[in-house]
C-alpha cells in the first residue's frame, strides 16, 4: 500500500468512532460502524485500497456508450458537484468550534456572514464583480487575482474548470436579476441587493429540488417527501428532522459521493474543440491540458452549454450511469492529495460510518445484497442492479439524497420552503416551470457556438425585461 498506519494517521487525522462526533453529524447515530475485512489496520487499509481500484472504469470503458446515462445531460453532474461544495461550506464535524449549518443559500456566490467586498463591483455594490478580459484567449472566466486565484466566496467552486464556468453563470444570473429588480422596484442599493439575492437563492433552490433531484431519485419520492399545505417544511422527512449544525456523514461520505459516478472522464467543451475531449484530471507532472481549476481559464476552455444540456434541439453529452464504474480522476494516487475515492473510503471507516446494508434496514428497506459493504459502494451497487441499470439512485441512495437536500432547504429560515412554501419561480416564462436550462439562458451564458464566437466580453444590457432571448451577445 505504500503508507504505514502512522502515515495514514497523519493523512487522515479523524476520530476512529462516532462517539467523538456530535449527534448532528449522523442520520443514524446508533448503527454499528462498518469494519473492512482484515486482522489489523494494515490489512484493512489494503482492502480499501484494492476496493477503490476495482471501482474505477478502465480505458476500454471510456469509449463504451453503454455506460452512458440513457437521458441525463452532462451538466447535471457538475451541478451536483457545485451543490455538494455549497453544503460542505457548513460546519465541519471533524473540527471543534465555529461554523455555519449546512445551507443551500449560495455562500459560494455571496460569501459568508462577514463582509467580503471583493466579491462586488466597486462602481455598483449590488452587482457581483465580472472583469475583462476573461483569459488569454478571450474566454469567459471568473475574476482572479494576480496569482490566478478566483475571487469567489467558496474556493472549491474553482476546483474544476466546468464548476468555475457554472459559478460564472450564477454570477451573471445575479447581475441580470439586479437589473430586473431595479426596473420594477424602488429602494436603495442595499434593498436591490437583498431582493436580488433572495430571488437568485430561491430560483437555485428550486432548480436543485424540482429539476435536479427528481432526475436523480424520481418524481415519486420527491412528491412523497414534499410538505403538504399547512405542514411543517420537514414534516414528511423520516430521518433528517429540523435544523442541524453539521452535514450528515451518511450524505457527505455516501449519498453525495455516489454522484461521482455521473461524471465522464473527459468532456467536449465546445464546437471549436469538438472531437478533442479534455480530461478532467491528470497525474501530477503531466501537462495542464485538463479540467483542473485554480488557474486562469486556458484558451479554448469556455463551456458551450448546448454541449452539456439540450438547447434548441441540441444533443448534449450525457452523464455516465450511476454504477460501480467511477471516472479515473477520482482514484488517481499521483494527484495532489492522493486518491479522492480512497480518502473517502478511509474517512468513512475511520469515523464509524455504518454499512449500506445496515442503513437499508434502518430505512425499513430489504438489503439488495448480503454481507456488509461501505455505504458508498452499496449505494452504487443498488443503483446499477436491474431493472434500474444506473438510471437513478434507488433505495438507500435515493432516500439519503432526497431527505438531506429537501431537509437542508426546509431547515433554512430564509428559504422558499420555509418562507413561502407555495412559491413558484417569478422569472419563469412558462407558468412556474424553471430548470437549469432556464437559469443558463437568463444568465447570458454562451449557449451555442455562435455565442462564443460573437461574445463581446462585456456585460449585457437588458432591454427592460428579463427574457430568455436577451441572453445573446
Amino acid at each position: 500500500m505504500g503508507l504505514s498506519e502512522g502515515a495514514w494517521d497523519h493523512a487522515f487525522p479523524l476520530p476512529r468512532r462516532r462517539a467523538a462526533l456530535p449527534l448532528d453529524a449522523w442520520l443514524f447515530p446508533d448503527l454499528e460502524a462498518y469494519e473492512p475485512p482484515g486482522r489489523g489496520v494494515p490489512d484493512r487499509l489494503a482492502y480499501l485500497e484494492e476496493l477503490a481500484g476495482s471501482l474505477v472504469e478502465s480505458e476500454a470503458d471510456l469509449a463504451d456508450a453503454e455506460l452512458d446515462h440513457p437521458c441525463l445531460p452532462a451538466a447535471y453532474a457538475w451541478l451536483g458537484s457545485l451543490v455538494e461544495r455549497e453544503l460542505r461550506a457548513g460546519l465541519d464535524p471533524f473540527q471543534e468550534g465555529g461554523g455555519r449549518p449546512p445551507r443551500l443559500d449560495l455562500v459560494g456566490l455571496y460569501g459568508g456572514e462577514t463582509d467580503q467586498p471583493y466579491l462586488y463591483d466597486r462602481e455598483d455594490g449590488a452587482r457581483l464583480l465580472v472583469e475583462t478580459p476573461y483569459g488569454p484567449g478571450g474566454d469567459l472566466d471568473l475574476p482572479r487575482n494576480a496569482q490566478g486565484r478566483a475571487l469567489i466566496g467558496e474556493p472549491r467552486h474553482d476546483d474544476y474548470l466546468v464548476t468555475a464556468q457554472l459559478h460564472l453563470a450564477l454570477v451573471r444570473f445575479h447581475n441580470r436579476v439586479v437589473d430586473w429588480v431595479r426596473r420594477r422596484r424602488g429602494g436603495s442599493l442595499a434593498a436591490h441587493l437583498r431582493e436580488a439575492q433572495r430571488l437568485v437563492r430561491w430560483h437555485v433552490q428550486w432548480v436543485v429540488l424540482r429539476d435536479f433531484l427528481p432526475r436523480l431519485v424520481g418524481e415519486e419520492l420527491v412528491a412523497a417527501l414534499w410538505p403538504r399545505p399547512g405542514e411543517s417544511a420537514t414534516a414528511r422527512l423520516s430521518v433528517f428532522g429540523g435544523s442541524r449544525d453539521a452535514l450528515p456523514l451518511e450524505f457527505a461520505l455516501g449519498g453525495a459521493l455516489a454522484l461521482w459516478s455521473l461524471h465522464r472522464s473527459a468532456y467536449d467543451l465546445s464546437d471549436f474543440v469538438a472531437g478533442r475531449p479534455v480530461r478532467v484530471g491528470a497525474p501530477r507532472g503531466a501537462s495542464r491540458g485538463d479540467l483542473r481549476g485554480g488557474r486562469m481559464l486556458p484558451a479554448g476552455c469556455s463551456v458551450q452549454w448546448d454541449r452539456f444540456v439540450s438547447i434548441q434541439g441540441s444533443v448534449p453529452q450525457r452523464c455516465r450511469r450511476l454504477d460501480t464504474h467511477l471516472p479515473a480522476w477520482v482514484h488517481d494516487p499521483a494527484a495532489e492529495g492522493g486518491s479522492l475515492l480512497l480518502r473517502a473510503l478511509v474517512e468513512g471507516w475511520r469515523c464509524g460510518l455504518p454499512s449500506g446494508q445496515d442503513v437499508a434496514r434502518a430505512f425499513g428497506l430489504p438489503p439488495v445484497r448480503a454481507g456488509h459493504d461501505p455505504l458508498l459502494v452499496y449505494v452504487l451497487s443498488e443503483a446499477e442492479d436491474p431493472p434500474h441499470d444506473g438510471a437513478r439512485l434507488v433505495g438507500v441512495g435515493a432516500r439519503i439524497l432526497a431527505e438531506v437536500l429537501i431537509g437542508v432547504v426546509a431547515a433554512d429560515p430564509g428559504s422558499f420552503l420555509r418562507r413561502e412554501p407555495a412559491w413558484a419561480p417569478e422569472l419563469s416564462s412558462t407558468g412556474g416551470k424553471f430548470d437549469l436550462v432556464d437559469l443558463l439562458r437568463l444568465s447570458g451564458a454562451p449557449l451555442v457556438a455562435e455565442d462564443l464566437q460573437a461574445w463581446s466580453g462585456h456585460d449585457l444590457v437588458l432591454d427592460g425585461r428579463l427574457s430568455s432571448d436577451a441572453g445573446r451577445a
